[in-house]
């Protein structure tokens, strides 16, 4: 590295005199001593930025292509892309990882900055270096989450932090810039797992106390909170924690907290209500019911005692909420919803987060027992209130919960651009809190979901896989289960059955430890796939699994009605018509009082097949249709198409029906309908996947196909969900890759 001013100023001297003709490459880390800014604004300037050196996720595509052809999937380019930033080296370093890995959803887990191809590169092309007082920053500053020069002046006892930072910015050493202002800056990943590595036990220690105090002295109490359980300062914690119990828990890297909170004695924490139930809160949260209790009583008994409590109402208050979320993960949701109400009425005004939210935990509940109308009045409330105190995270969690309720009430278009705009928080909004707590695991969850119905398998894929890997670096158990469940349908229907297994068994394993009531919730997923692979047996056992929980049939109808669906597609596949359809008409009528239309999209299709099959074709047509003008504004695509051949044959006659109607009359809905022939593979009668979507072909067609009273009639174990394994490749409907 050049120091020597004179020769700055040589260079910048012939920079400043260059011939025409000559076109200069300089190479450096650091052009803060070159007068480029001339040279800048007359456009003579060719820069290549670190920007411009990391691989962008086309370019990781293509790279692993070459190095391992067929073994990096999408969501691993995701991952990597995340882990290494772009770096080439460390990609380069993932790819020799890779080839010792077989093909599972974590195996990218053991790449970090731990690894010794990681440590050995870092160490010896990088660290050594340094001088030794950067290395030194570097080190003691790995402490924290993100970088503020006076916070690493509180934990390296300098005055100069804003230079180095600004030193290791321009010298591009692995920093980025988390605001405009350029005042928040974080390690990339891979190097500060590095670093933590180098950094011992009790000096780790020290330095976590020295920044939890000047996060308190700064009122971020949150980050005072964590570092100060990192550091062992419990008394510092027991008085920061207060009534912030819920805050603390549900915003930090629940399993990280959970270990720290277990750290404290006893004789610290049985004296302190408020330390108990945020670790109770962190408990729940986490999966681990069993200890949830006895920290309510320790809360309770220290109350009595009155040991350090001025405030025991507030207190009792708190415990209420925690039992109504307790409920809640019971799937007690009358219970829940009882307990959350008295919680609310109790809560003092100015308890503006705890109000918000009870008011977000009363609008999910009230939407799973399929209140949609009140769940939107609670989800609102619960956003004024978030929006009142400026608080950013709660505004997502109500957002996504808004956006979860309009998916239920079948608002396809709605929920989308709402969960595509909560996966792009801005990064200001998060400088001070790990990104891990925001809501975007469940986002990319839920649009994987959504993509998938628009049968973007594809798309769909990525989105779950992306999401499972946040909702795992989050730790929250309840919404692990949602996003394994979830991401194991999308998985079986987009081609990949092992790592649909996969997530499967990981949700068991979680929900096991959670409550029954997820436990079930997994079963259902589980059924519904054995079913989608013809295994029928197994079904069974699951259904016959699911019939006998007693906590099931008494809840709320709405709750009731998919694992009725589920019985009722059962009874479809081995040709039972009979039994399907008075349950179909029994969900469809639990949809109607309730608004659930995307549940009643799915049971009128299922139901328009169950009368085609048992040759009451009007029936069909008739319900056919009328799942066709819901489905059509929100562009609904497998919930058609799954059915397979019945779906080729109900599309066919809803063409036909369509076509002669008047000019104008559904139109859109005539469309529609072509566009679902054409993501069908050719079959007679059917529009092929490569030709053009017109109206006048469609209707063609239509005219074309055999009439409603000739068209075959498939019956008993013919049911086209059971028969051989050589027609499944012309039911399928076109993924996104092969259209």
């Amino acid at each position: 590295v050049i120091h020597n001013p004179h020769l700055h100023l040589l260079v910048n001297t012939f920079i400043e005199n260059m011939p025409p003709q000559l076109h200069l490459v300089i190479i450096t880390r650091d052009d803060r001593t070159l007068a480029l800014g001339r040279l800048r604004i007359e456009e003579q300037l060719n820069e290549v930025r670190v920007s411009d050196l990391r691989f962008n996720q086309a370019e990781i595509r293509a790279f692993y292509h070459l190095l391992l052809p067929g073994k990096v999937s999408p969501a691993d380019v995701n991952e990597l892309e995340k882990m290494t930033e772009g770096w080439a080296a460390g990609l380069q370093m993932a790819a020799l990882f890779l080839q010792t890995q077989d093909r599972s959803l974590d195996r990218l887990k053991g790449f970090n900055g731990r690894h010794p191809f990681v440590m050995d590169y870092l160490a010896q092309e990088v660290l050594q270096n340094l001088p030794e007082e950067i290395q030194q920053f570097l080190v003691e500053t790995s402490v924290l989450n993100h970088l503020y020069a006076p916070v690493c002046d509180a934990v390296t006892g300098r005055q100069d932090s804003q230079e180095i930072l600004e030193y290791l910015e321009h010298s591009n050493l692995f920093i980025t810039e988390m605001d405009p202002v350029k005042k928040w800056y974080r390690y990339q990943d891979l190097f500060l797992e590095f670093l933590r590595r180098n950094l011992n036990v009790r000096r780790s220690m020290d330095l976590h106390r020295l920044a939890a105090r000047w996060y308190e002295q700064h009122r971020f109490t949150g980050e005072a909170v964590q570092h100060g359980l990192a550091g062992g300062d419990f008394d510092q914690v027991a008085r920061l924690v207060n009534s912030r119990s819920v805050f603390l828990a549900k915003y930090s890297d629940v399993p990280a907290l959970v270990e720290r909170l277990s750290s404290i004695p006893d004789e610290i924490s049985c004296n302190r209500p408020w330390l108990c139930l945020t670790h109770a809160w962190t408990l729940m949260f986490s999966g681990q019911m069993e200890q949830v209790e006895g920290l309510l009583e320790t809360a309770e008994k220290s109350i009595e005692m009155d040991c350090e409590c001025a405030e025991p109402a507030r207190v009792m208050t708190h415990i209420l909420v925690i039992r109504a979320y307790q409920a809640y993960i019971q799937g007690r949701f009358e219970a829940a919803i009882d307990l959350g109400q008295r919680a609310f009425d109790q809560l003092d005004k100015t308890e503006l987060e705890m109000r918000c939210f009870v008011a977000r935990l009363l609008g999910v509940l009230k939407c799973l027992t399929g209140q949609f109308a009140e769940s939107e009045v609670r989800l609102n409330t619960a956003f004024r209130t978030a929006m009142t105190v400026d608080d950013y995270h709660d505004m997502s969690y109500i957002s996504y919960s808004l956006a979860n309720l309009r998916y239920e009430q079948g608002r396809l278009r709605m929920a989308e651009a709402s969960l595509d705009k909560l996966s792009q928080a801005p990064i200001y909004l998060i400088v001070h809190n790990d990104p891990n707590v925001l809501t975007t695991g469940l986002v990319n969850i839920f649009l994987g979901a959504i993509r998938y119905e628009w049968n973007q398998l594809e798309s769909a894929r990525r989105q779950v896989l992306q999401g499972i890997k946040m909702c795992e670096q989050r730790g929250r158990a309840d919404e692990l289960i949602q996003a394994y469940v979830t991401a194991a349908w999308v998985l079986q229907m987009s081609g990949d059955p092992d790592l649909a297994d996969q997530s499967i068994n990981r949700a068991r394993q979680v929900a096991l430890r959670l409550s029954p009531f997820f436990f079930q919730l997994v079963n259902l997923t589980e059924a519904n796939i054995r079913l989608e692979r013809q295994e029928i047996l197994s079904a069974e056992d699951i259904w016959q699994e699911l019939a006998a929980d007693s906590g099931i049939w008494t809840q709320a109808e709405y709750v009731q009605a998919p694992i009725l669906l589920l019985r009722a597609k059962m009874h479809l596949q081995q040709g039972r018509l009979q039994e399907a359809g008075p349950l179909l008409e029994h969900i469809l009528a639990i949809c109607v009082q309730t608004g659930a239309r995307r549940l009643e999209i799915e049971t009128l299709v299922l139901q328009a097949v169950c009368d085609w099959l048992a040759g009451k074709r009007e029936e069909a047509s008739q319900a056919f249709l009328r799942a066709l003008e819901a489905g059509c504004p929100e562009g609904y695509v497998r919930t058609f198409l799954n059915p397979g051949q019945p779906a080729r044959e109900l599309l066919a006659e809803a063409a036909r029906q369509l076509a002669t109607q008047p000019d104008g009359q559904n139109e859109a809905v005539l469309t529609y309908v072509i566009q679902l022939q054409a993501q069908l593979l050719p079959a007679a009668g059917v529009l092929g996947s490569g030709d053009p979507i017109k109206i006048e072909a469609a209707v063609r067609s239509a005219e074309s196909a055999p009439s409603v009273e000739g068209a075959p009639s498939i019956k008993g174990d013919a049911f086209p969900w059971a028969i051989s394994s050589s027609y499944k490749g012309q039911r399928d409907p076109l993924s996104e890759r092969e259209m």
